[in-house]
């Protein structure tokens, strides 16, 4: 989908599918990932190569082919890091290749940058920027209400993220039957879609509502484009996130 966007942009686009690492020790998908590498790498090398690449941005801490492939092109590296990482022995390790590869590593908070200690000076600090123009109109929450069917006095909670685990979707659905008892007309709208490699949470989510007996008081409104329509409608935002948040957009 990205690509179609910048092709629409009249921007040249050459896709290449790369496997992500998996920090789970899933003995087939790891395979799948060390077998592919070699490929990729040279894919996009030779792409940089093609290309007489001035510079190469790779994009969240799990592209380790685009880093590699920008070494064997002889290109400098803006690595742009997104996650904290972790304790895990792949989360180590690719920070460590941050270390060793990047010309210049874009941390997006002061955590993310606490986390790539040993690349000194090449370390720049670029919080995720935020087009704040489509929130100076008024949105027109009201027809939000409408399109979701949210009486306009029911209390609406909002969750925008994607679905899955770490985000914690889960926390917050196993509180709401709490919340209804108190408010017996509060609905709860989930904005987002599934990890593409997590699909099966959402449909884990959906199931647990029904357990929850929340059918009619959970809604899954999926991918939306208009974010600041149901932001401007929800009286109440929720980021119920199970694990450290690097920058926490939503919020």
């Amino acid at each position: 989908p990205m690509a179609e966007r910048y092709r629409d942009a009249g921007v040249e686009c050459f896709p290449v599918r790369l496997k992500p690492p998996r920090r789970a020790l899933e003995l087939g998908k790891q395979l799948g990932y060390f077998a592919s590498f070699p490929f990729s790498t040279v894919s996009v090398a030779r792409i940089l190569r093609r290309w007489r690449a001035d510079v190469v941005h790779v994009n969240t801490l799990y592209n380790l082919q685009g880093a590699v492939a920008a070494r064997r092109a002889g290109v400098p590296l803006v690595w742009h890091v997104r996650e904290l990482g972790g304790d895990g022995l792949i989360d180590r390790a690719l920070l460590a290749m941050v270390r060793r590869l990047a010309t210049r590593a874009v941390a997006i908070s002061n955590a993310v940058t606490a986390t790539l200690t040993g690349a000194g000076d090449r370390v720049r600090l670029v919080p995720n920027g935020i087009d704040l123009s489509e929130y100076r109109d008024e949105p027109d929450a009201q027809g939000v209400r409408e399109e979701l069917v949210i009486p306009r006095q029911a209390p609406f909670i909002l969750c925008i993220g994607r679905i899955e685990p770490w985000k914690g979707q889960h926390v917050l659905l196993e509180a709401m039957p709490a919340v209804v008892e108190a408010f017996p007309e509060a609905t709860l709208v989930f904005v987002g879609g599934p990890a593409r490699n997590k699909p099966d949470y959402l449909e884990r989510l959906k199931a647990r509502s029904q357990e929850l007996g929340l059918a009619d008081r959970v809604l899954f409104a999926g991918i939306r484009p208009d974010v600041p329509r149901p932001l401007a409608a929800a009286d109440a935002l929720v980021l119920p996130t199970a694990t450290a948040e690097p920058f926490g957009r939503t919020v």
